[in-house]
């Protein structure tokens, strides 16, 4: 038990969306066609793990996994992204010739070759296959390469951008544009982002043109005087950005609380007084007035060892809850 413990602990987990869809990416090229995607929250990730590493052998290393094929066996592999309730899951599989093993008897899975079940990320990026040029430096010359794996925008994540654009414009919220504007220009540059991108930009350029020519006055003419988005996206490369295991996360969160847990109590502290003073109304205005007086001496005694950003709302968040009892 205690060496499954260990080998648990060493399983990687990614902290970023894009080195999580590169290694899903680089499973794919390698013929992991199959797999079953879930979230593990963080009272179960041990013995779920567990569980799936006694079923698949995941904690094997890369060759053993190669002989493993090559004696005929289906073989899996395990994708984790840290979320903040626990890990996000992708497990893949590498059917043999016969499609058979636990993997096919046990998982409801899909097929991400079927346009149908393709594999994405919270319905915004995806895993698709397309034709790319390949150019032979020595040669001088290109020739296309069929089914490279790669990484776009959902048609969902498409229209979701196209909505969110029209009603700003309905509105006339220029604010909001200048956001859905923001968020399309800091999209992740990988291939098929890069490829679809000329044509959403040609359409809201288009669409505020249209809408700006059709009101009486407006101190805008085309999008580019509100927001110029580049004529395209950067490359995304591949960097190869440290990873956590599960035991280095445990501890990371387990640190995390304790310092929730001691600003929670300082807050409590210091919110004291100033409660008893506020106590005739609990109006969100009210509320926000004592979080205003009280964030300084909170940032002092509870936040002095973590980023201001994560630890600020936080402490935010607990103030309310306290004050609102």
């Amino acid at each position: 038990m205690n060496s499954s413990k260990k080998k648990i602990e060493q399983f990687q987990v990614h902290m970023y969306w894009t080195t999580y869809l590169q290694a899903i990416q680089k499973s794919l090229t390698d013929e992991y066609f199959f797999y079953k995607t879930g979230e593990i929250s963080w009272n179960k990730i041990t013995s779920v793990l567990t569980k799936l590493d006694d079923y698949y052998r995941l904690s094997l290393n890369p060759i053993e996994r190669f002989e493993r094929f090559k004696s005929g066996y289906s073989t899996v592999v395990l994708h984790l992204l840290h979320t903040d309730d626990g890990v996000k899951f992708t497990l893949m599989c590498r059917a043999n010739e016969t499609k058979t093993g636990i993997f096919f008897e046990r998982e409801q899975y899909a097929d991400a070759r079927n346009n149908k079940t393709r594999l994405h990320l919270n319905n915004c990026y995806e895993l698709i296959r397309i034709n790319k040029e390949i150019y032979n430096t020595a040669t001088n010359t290109s020739k296309i390469k069929n089914e490279v794996w790669t990484i776009g925008l959902t048609s969902h994540e498409q229209q979701q951008i196209y909505n969110n654009f029209n009603a700003a414009l309905l509105k006339r919220d220029y604010k909001l544009i200048k956001q859905v504007c923001y968020g399309l220009h800091h999209l992740i540059g990988f291939a098929g982002v890069r490829e679809v991108y000329p044509e959403i930009k040609l359409k809201l350029e288009k669409r505020f043109t249209k809408f700006m020519k059709s009101q009486k006055w407006s101190q805008y003419k085309v999008l580019s005087d509100l927001y110029k988005l580049p004529l395209k996206i950067g490359y995304i490369k591949k960097i190869k950005v440290p990873e956590f295991s599960i035991k280095e996360m445990f501890l990371a969160k387990q640190a995390t609380d304790k310092r929730k847990q001691e600003a929670a109590l300082a807050i409590k502290v210091l919110a004291e007084p100033l409660k008893t003073k506020h106590d005739t109304n609990k109006s969100p205005g009210t509320i926000n007035k004592v979080i205003k007086t009280i964030r300084k001496p909170i940032k002092k005694v509870a936040i002095t060892n973590n980023p201001q950003s994560s630890y600020e709302s936080e402490s935010d968040r607990i103030l309310k809850n306290y004050l609102s009892e």
